[in-house]
């Protein structure tokens, strides 16, 4: 998603929320009942320049999270801007919170990457909040926000801390939720312990885990029955309450419509072997796509580069961190290359 000005003004003013007809009708509702509430407008002033499909989430959210404590799932693609959505509900909840206990409350917010905890963190920090960020990979663990972005990995190590906070948890929002390792649950449960009322927001662009299926049980957001389980196992969140799809951005003008090129030379990947979990091993990755394939992907490189000239931007995928690795040295010295 592209960088989005924020504009502190003090005052939420006329938050975007665009063309409501197009939600269901009882997600229209759900909106109405909270859009106008004292403390959703204070606590999302800063965020004015919301997408009305971010906006829409929010208010969805916030007016599941006043019905229940089940954890909450919102889907929306790569590129949504999911960061300004966790920012500004962040923000709501957090204020929410406060206002209804009469006690301080703290919201965190999990990822599994350095990079993820960064991007989350600025937004808000953008938009004029107070924030903190816990996460050994970025050389900070500041919990004293009322906001704090931590890393899973480090947050575990000192769950006891958390736990002995002056201050409790709120809410715990989870970024990439299709991923529901140990150490995040086992994070929620000692949160838990001290605050029963705890939620639980997950975000992700992939509503559903490899040989488990959907990761949420009900989606209110259609007002569809409870998924059978053919379609789901287990499933970590008890309800989605929004959803974006792809084709109802590229149609709003928010994601541009993707070119699939074709290329002449391609990696063998009939060496490729599964895990029990169905990704593929380090080792086949490697194998075929690392070790010795450095002419190889030098010509697909080159050839990409050469069919994008007339492109604004182009986007590469790869296989694991080797092998963006290996291939991101052949953008070394080049011009003229597409963004």
């Amino acid at each position: 998603m592209g960088a989005q000005e924020v504009i502190n003004c003090g005052d939420m003013g006329d938050l975007d929320l665009g063309d409501l007809t197009v939600l269901p009708v009882h997600v229209q509702k759900w909106i109405e009942l909270v859009r106008h509430n004292a403390d959703v407008r204070a606590a999302l002033a800063g965020f004015e320049r919301l997408r009305p499909y971010q906006a829409q989430a929010v208010m969805a959210t916030v007016f599941r999270i006043r019905k229940t404590l089940e954890p909450l799932l919102i889907t929306l693609p790569t590129g949504a801007g999911k960061s300004w959505v966790i920012a500004a509900l962040a923000s709501v909840v957090q204020r929410i919170a406060t206002v209804n206990s009469g006690k301080q409350k703290k919201v965190l917010v999990l990822a599994h990457s350095k990079e993820l905890v960064q991007q989350n963190y600025q937004k808000i920090v953008e938009a004029g909040y107070r924030a903190t960020i816990y996460s050994s990979g970025l050389q900070q663990r500041d919990a004293s926000g009322d906001i704090v972005f931590g890393s899973r990995q480090t947050i575990i190590n000192a769950l006891d801390e958390f736990a002995g906070m002056e201050y409790e948890f709120a809410a715990v929002f989870v970024d990439e939720a299709h991923s529901m390792p140990t150490q995040t649950r086992e994070i929620i449960d000692g949160l838990r312990q001290i605050n029963p009322n705890l939620r639980v927001i997950g975000l992700t662009a992939t509503p559903y885990e490899m040989g488990k299926g959907y990761i949420f049980a009900r989606d209110s957001y259609r007002d569809l029955p409870e998924l059978r389980e053919i379609y789901t196992r287990n499933p970590y969140f008890a309800e989605r309450v929004f959803d974006k799809c792809v084709h109802e951005l590229i149609a709003e003008g928010f994601l541009t419509p993707p070119i699939l090129g074709t290329i002449s030379d391609h990696y063998n990947t009939e060496g490729l072997e599964r895990t029990a979990g169905g990704s593929f091993t380090e080792a086949s990755n490697n194998a075929v796509l690392v070790n010795g394939q450095g002419n190889l992907t030098k010509r697909i490189v080159a050839e990409v580069i050469e069919k994008a000239k007339e492109r604004n931007g182009v986007m590469f995928f790869a296989q694991n961190r080797e092998h963006a690795r290996n291939r991101d040295r052949f953008f070394l010295g080049l011009s003229n290359l597409p963004k």
